[in-house]
């Protein structure tokens, strides 16, 4: 799969993980999935350090979201 340019590298495959993660969460162990170390594990990336590192990455690309200040 080709990504859209300027689309994080492994971000298509971390999507499809948390959609399943989401889809199956009542069999899966919330410990585990979704997560960045699950995302890893999951996708295909031929035990190379860095390209784990790459999916952390996008994992917390992917699932950051931006939390309301105090008070607000």
């Amino acid at each position: 799969m080709t990504p859209h340019p300027g689309a994080e590298p492994y971000e298509a495959e971390v999507r499809g993980y948390v959609a399943d993660c989401l889809r199956l969460r009542a069999q899966l162990d919330p410990a585990y999935h979704p997560t960045a170390n699950g995302a890893v594990k999951l996708i295909p990336h031929s035990g190379d350090a860095e390209e784990a590192e790459r999916i952390r990455q996008t994992f917390a690309t992917v699932t950051s979201l931006t939390e309301p200040e105090a008070g607000q």
